[in-house]
């Protein structure tokens, strides 16, 4: 079960770390003006959305993740409240995961670098005490799978870490700026190509060997994205429609509101976690 329960969280984590590698999913144009100047490098945009946020900042995050293909067939449902102050992120969230033959409920604490999640019932620990503990130096077995994973996880929770590493090689060129909207919010939409060779060459990307493995294997040459982005240069959406091989793909959705609402987030108290064996 903890074995699955890993397995699961690695396809969020693995989603999360490509939100700058994916294929434009549709959308219609708003109309109307621009809201911002044009950004002629992709750079330059996560440049203007890190300039114009706080360093302390906060905001929640909704969305979905399927993976569908090549033996796996797997949705995760997400929602959460993140933020940094001082430089050190926290994060709560909840995910309900659906393989087709068993369906998971779990939620995730980040506290900076250390992560807690609370196990479904029949993960097999007990009902008062639900909590594990995940550490990068942790010797039990959800340590040693997902210990090495943390920091792409803080990344993928931070809206702007998740797609910063692209702001100074040239992989990513921008196709097109339109107006559209998000929930009724105005936004400019950049659609943009991603150059995966020269992404998976580049020092700045996060992704693990594993992972670049990964994408090599599936013959990806060059993808496509979309980022909304508000008159404040805040990101409000990322979607990503990623083949993986011939047959399968990796969809994501994900959506940012509520920036700078206040957010209370709690680690659980030592008496709600269980030692796990190895640890």
């Amino acid at each position: 079960m903890l074995r699955r329960i890993g397995a699961g969280l690695l396809v969020l984590v693995a989603a999360g770390s490509m939100t700058a590698c994916g294929k434009s999913a549709n959308g219609g144009s708003a109309g109307g003006d621009r809201l911002a100047v044009q950004h002629v490098t992709f750079g330059q945009l996560i440049q203007a959305m890190a300039g114009k946020t706080k360093a302390d900042w906060s905001a929640h995050t909704a969305g979905t993740i399927t993976v569908d293909g090549a033996g796996q067939n797997v949705a995760i449902k997400f929602t959460g409240d993140s933020k940094k102050t001082a430089g050190s992120l926290q994060m709560q969230a909840e995910y309900a995961i659906d393989s087709g033959t068993e369906q998971l409920t779990m939620s995730m604490v980040i506290d900076g670098h250390v992560a807690y999640l609370k196990l479904p019932a029949n993960a097999g620990v007990p009902a008062n005490k639900p909590w594990v503990k995940i550490s990068p130096d942790g010797t039990d077995q959800l340590s040693k799978q997902l210990g090495p994973q943390l920091e792409q996880i803080e990344r993928s929770a931070d809206p702007r870490q998740a797609v910063s590493y692209l702001q100074d090689n040239d992989a990513v060129t921008i196709k097109g700026v339109r107006p559209d909207q998000v929930g009724g919010t105005a936004a400019d939409r950049y659609d943009v190509a991603i150059d995966v060779t020269k992404l998976l060459a580049s020092n700045h990307v996060t992704l693990t060997d594993q992972q670049r493995q990964a994408v090599t294997a599936a013959g990806i040459k060059s993808l496509d994205e979309s980022v909304w982005i508000s008159r404040d240069s805040l990101p409000l959406r990322v979607t990503m429609d990623q083949p993986v091989g011939a047959k399968a793909f990796v969809k994501m959705n994900m959506e940012f509101t509520d920036w700078g609402k206040k957010v209370t987030i709690s680690a659980p108290s030592s008496d709600e976690i269980t030692a796990l064996p190895g640890g």
